[in-house]
């Protein structure tokens, strides 16, 4: 027996995109706006969401209150919404922020602990082969920061001169402990 059609596909018209690299299959077509999308019922009904937000501000004052059809809201909204708030889903209305320690509560980072962290930093950077100047982008700074706020962590230089060459060393006396009194 053959999959009951989703409710939200009455504000959408039934396309089929020839067999090409990027388009094959089934598509929906919004009968408002003719925007063409993939036929899944949850990207429709986002997309549905959008169209009755706008709608909503336009034309309705913000102190009555807006029903969404129960069948094509997702699982996760609300079924009646105020006009006051929004129609996304509570999830992405909320704002993720970093909070950061005050000056109080921060460990200090000892240039000892610096060193030890940065040699870590290095053995990973040299065990996965990521190239060294992924330790100069902004977003790994950032993670740094939020991680251990105050520690800016090591340079690409920093990863490819002094702190490599102290790795290697440190391999080289681990495999010579190793393979002492041991025949090769």
């Amino acid at each position: 027996m053959p999959k009951p059609k989703h409710s939200v596909w009455r504000y959408f018209e039934c396309i089929f995109k020839n067999k090409n690299k990027n388009s094959y299959g089934k598509w929906a077509k919004c009968r408002e706006c003719s925007k063409e999308m993939q036929g899944i019922p949850s990207r429709m009904e986002k997309h549905i969401l959008t169209h009755q937000k706008n709608m909503h501000s336009d034309t309705v004052s913000r102190e009555t209150t807006h029903s969404v059809p129960e069948d094509v809201l997702p699982s996760t909204s609300k079924r009646s919404v105020n006009t006051s708030e929004s129609y996304m889903p509570q999830a992405t209305k909320k704002q993720h922020v970093l909070t950061m320690a005050k000056d109080a509560d921060v460990i200090a980072t000892s240039d000892m602990y610096s060193k030890e962290l940065n040699l870590q930093i290095g053995r990973y950077f040299y065990a996965t082969n990521t190239p060294f100047v992924h330790a100069d982008h902004t977003e790994f700074k950032k993670m740094l920061n939020s991680l251990r706020p105050g520690y800016n962590g090591p340079s690409s230089h920093q990863i490819g001169g002094p702190i490599l060459n102290e790795v290697y060393d440190d391999i080289l006396k681990e495999c010579r402990n190793t393979l002492q009194e041991e025949t090769v």
